[in-house]
This record gives structure tokens, C-alpha cells and sequence, in this order.
């Protein structure tokens, strides 16, 4: 099953979606506002983003 989720909050966030085979540049570059969106704005879909991002770090 392909769940296009994270696509969708990043765009209704006003984001462009990376291209293929750059998302880790992209994610890296993107941080800064995704942590402002989610803490400062109170964006739910970037607060699961951030939560699974801290996650797979301490995995």
C-alpha cells in the first residue's frame, strides 16, 4: 500500500516535494521550517513527521 500522506501535508504546508533520489538533501535543507511549523504553528502533520524523524534516529 502506498500512503502519499506525507506528500500531501508537505504540500498543503506550502512545501515543493523533492525530487526522487534528492530527500535527504531536501529534508535537510527543510528542517528549520518543518520545527517552526510544528512547534511555533502547532502543524500536526509536521509534528508526525518530527516524532517519526526522532524515532528513526533513536532506532
Amino acid at each position: 500500500m502506498v500512503v502519499f500522506t506525507p506528500m500531501l501535508a508537505i504540500r498543503e504546508g506550502g512545501m515543493a516535494i523533492p525530487e526522487a533520489g534528492h530527500e535527504e538533501a531536501w529534508l535537510t535543507q527543510q528542517l528549520p521550517y518543518i520545527r517552526e511549523m510544528a512547534e511555533n504553528h502547532n502543524v500536526g502533520d509536521f509534528k508526525l513527521l518530527l516524532e517519526e524523524l526522532n524515532q528513526r534516529e533513536a532506532a
